[in-house]
Parts: C-alpha cells; sequence; structure tokens
C-alpha cells in the first residue's frame, strides 16, 4: 500500500460503534475517496502510528494522512473523515471546525467512555460490509 497518497482510519476492532462508523463512512464516501480501513490491533496500525500501544491506546478513531504524513484523533480525525463524504457531512465537518477543539473533544471523549452501553462488543476485526466495499478494508 502506498501510505502517501491513502488516508488510513484506524478502528477499535472490537467496539460496535467503531464498526458503525466505518459503514457510515463507507456507504456516504465520495467516489474515488482515498481512504483505507484497519483495525488498531492490526500491523499495518503499529507500522505507521507506533506512538500508540497497549500502555498507550489511542480510546479514538486514529486517522493517518499520507498527504501531510501526520496522525490525529478524535474531532480532527472524524472532521477530517467527513471531508471526504457527500452532503450535507462534509458542511457539517466544516461546522464543527468552528467549535473550540475543547468542547468537541470533551463530547467525543464523554461518547468513547460509553460506546460500550452505546453498542455491543463485536467478533471479527473488519465490519461486514457489501462485496464491492472490501478493497477499502486492511488487515
Amino acid at each position: 500500500m502506498k501510505k502517501e497518497n491513502k488516508i488510513v482510519v484506524f478502528y477499535d476492532g472490537d467496539c460496535g460503534l467503531c464498526h458503525s462508523f466505518v459503514k457510515f463512512t463507507i456507504v456516504r464516501m465520495i467516489r474515488n475517496a482515498p481512504f483505507l480501513f484497519a483495525p488498531q490491533n492490526g500491523g499495518l496500525f503499529k507500522a505507521l502510528c507506533p506512538y500508540f500501544s497497549e500502555a498507550n491506546n489511542p480510546e479514538s478513531i486514529v486517522v493517518f494522512n499520507g498527504f501531510k504524513n501526520e496522525v490525529t484523533t478524535k474531532t480532527v480525525a472524524i472532521i477530517l473523515v467527513l471531508d471526504y463524504l457527500r452532503w450535507p457531512w462534509k458542511v457539517f465537518g466544516t461546522c464543527l471546525r468552528v467549535i473550540p477543539l475543547s468542547i468537541t473533544n470533551f463530547f467525543y471523549d464523554c461518547v468513547a467512555k460509553m460506546r460500550s452501553k452505546l453498542s455491543k462488543k463485536v467478533e471479527g476485526a473488519c465490519p461486514i460490509v457489501a462485496k464491492e466495499f472490501k478493497k477499502y478494508f486492511e488487515e
């Protein structure tokens, strides 16, 4: 995989809410979106995001932006993903930018703490998606 021309969305493979976010993103992304999805417990995550480990779990969606060679988490990661979605989600991302990160990350952390109550734990690292979307996944 050429990481320099991809946006890699790393998600918690055991989290139902994270799986739902990945499925939500896939069906709403623009044509030719540069996304690749991979679980946080896989080799690609360890290679591109060595800062994170078992002891330093991000408790967040983590996005590796290959265009800028940077890693983002929480609200910044969500906004980056929203930039590649169709109307009205791209506009929603633009609106989120005007709210201070301290506020949006606070709400992100609240949802992250409650995610096990909001959705059930899932089996398997990759969400079940239609066959045509399998090309967007990396183990």
